[in-house]
């Protein structure tokens, strides 16, 4: 069932990209005239390359992972499931600016106008950026998955008596501090801000590189439940609940059924998570602050 509504998914997601693509959108925007500083370009530009240099680390391990074990992998599923769910970004800036990358990164026009009902902000200035930040970046997923998983392994040994759900909880409050930690740092390279906020709900709410913390706990809420999974099924080799089925399925079609079924998962996390983020940026509460001309021209 999910490996079907996974397909479904990505056939709607090849829709759009493919009438984006026919209509010329694989391209970058005109220059704008703003120069940026080769302090700001030497980070951008070394946080895209060492974001292509760990996608490929963690895929070449994970390919080898899946060869050792005959099948493709829980992680492999999510890696590629994760970037699965990449056609998504613009739904973020559905009607405002949720999120927006760097004219300075490599990137192409965002697909948003080819989204049903999309209607941002100065939609020719929006932008996806295809090395970090976005596109690609989606498949770090899995990263974030592995930390948690991690910390729970250590949570439950130290507190044996708790239960899944309270590991759960504890996982939510732990992975909203690692993404925090991790995505700060990684915003301060120029390469992306989340421009609206609740400044009352914001690290360093009045900088550009603050980061909402509803955006960190809605990260971590599509993260906890796979890295639950990943916990139960490396501690206790219990089958993930989304991928049971597959193994009715043979040869490619048993890998592709896990991969589409962590897909279809993932997607709709993401889009609540983004619907949410959307229906934020409407409630009253939130500001959208002014960008840099890095970010917006």
């Amino acid at each position: 069932m999910l490996a079907a509504l996974g397909m479904l998914i990505v056939f709607f997601a090849a829709s759009v990209l493919v009438r984006w693509a026919i209509d010329g959108g694989a391209h970058s925007l005109p220059d704008s005239g703003y120069r940026i500083s080769t302090a700001r370009a030497v980070s951008i530009w070394t946080a895209q390359v060492v974001t292509v240099l760990v996608i490929v680390t963690i895929a070449v391990v994970l390919v080898r992972r899946c060869l050792r074990a005959g099948q493709v992998t829980f992680d492999m599923a999510v890696f590629v499931g994760a970037f699965l769910t990449s056609w998504q970004d613009p739904i973020f800036n559905y009607s405002g600016l949720g999120f927006i990358t760097s004219h300075y990164a490599v990137h192409v026009a965002s697909w948003g106008p080819y989204l049903p009902g999309w209607h941002s902000i100065r939609p020719e200035n929006q932008t996806e950026a295809v090395l970090s930040g976005s596109v690609i970046t989606y498949s770090l997923m899995v990263v974030w998955v592995w930390l948690q998983c991690r910390m729970t392994s250590a949570i439950a040994r130290a507190r044996p008596r708790w239960g899944l759900a309270r590991l759960a909880a504890v996982g939510v409050l732990v992975t909203t501090v690692i993404d925090t930690s991790i995505q700060i740092p990684w915003m301060l390279t120029g390469l992306y801000t989340y421009p609206t906020r609740i400044k009352s709900l914001t690290i360093l709410p009045d900088a550009w590189y603050g980061m909402p913390l509803t955006y960190s706990v809605l990260i971590a809420v599509i993260v906890v439940p796979f890295g639950m999974a990943r916990y139960l099924l490396t501690v206790k080799s219990v089958e993930p609940l989304m991928l049971r089925g597959s193994e009715l399925a043979t040869g490619w079609r048993a890998g592709a059924v896990r991969i589409l079924a962590c897909a279809a998962t993932l997607n709709i996390l993401l889009f609540v998570f983004a619907v949410t983020t959307v229906l934020v940026m409407h409630s009253g509460a939130a500001t959208t602050i002014s960008l840099p001309s890095h970010l917006w021209p």
